[in-house]
């Protein structure tokens, strides 16, 4: 009589095992299928964002000769062509005020801007523009030709989080 309470122990082990290794796989499955949406929908913000800096960037802007003070649209080409006079007050602007032009582009997440060749802002070689991070999570890049002293080249946009 012993040896059958053991075994309807052992049963009821082994029962409440099962139960709770059936908990975990099903916490794995909710968990695993939940976090590829979030990164999907992660990356589909940054590349809305991307474009919305990148087509206010390949305009004139608002107003058309803005200056850091009244400026309500970023834009750094005429007739796409990159207007050297626009883009130091862009560089001035971001490097004065980040945050600010964050909320001119209309964005979250942060940003920087680069070009295939160095610019040349006040005689000074400028790498890029906005807040560099050199290993982001999440990165988009975005590239857009445009004419800079009268050569296409390669406009970059990176958005990351």
């Amino acid at each position: 009589m012993i040896n059958s309470k053991k075994a309807q122990s052992w049963g009821f082990d082994i029962m409440i095992a099962v139960m709770i290794f059936s908990v975990g796989l099903v916490f794995f499955y909710f968990f695993s299928t939940n976090s590829s949406q979030d990164t999907e929908e992660v990356l589909e913000n940054l590349n809305y964002e991307g474009n919305n800096i990148a087509d206010s960037l390949l305009s004139s802007g608002f107003p058309e000769d803005w200056n850091n003070f009244d400026v309500i649209r970023i834009g750094i080409t005429d007739g796409n062509s990159v207007n050297e006079t626009k883009l130091q007050r862009f560089y001035e602007l971001a490097s004065s005020n980040y945050s600010r032009t964050k909320s001119i582009f209309n964005i979250n997440s942060n940003y920087y801007i680069s070009m295939s060749e160095n610019m040349t802002i006040s005689n000074q070689s400028v790498q890029y523009i906005g807040n560099y991070n050199s290993n982001p999570e999440n990165i988009i890049k975005l590239t857009r030709i445009v004419s800079y002293n009268k050569k296409p080249i390669a406009l970059y946009v990176q958005v990351w989080k």
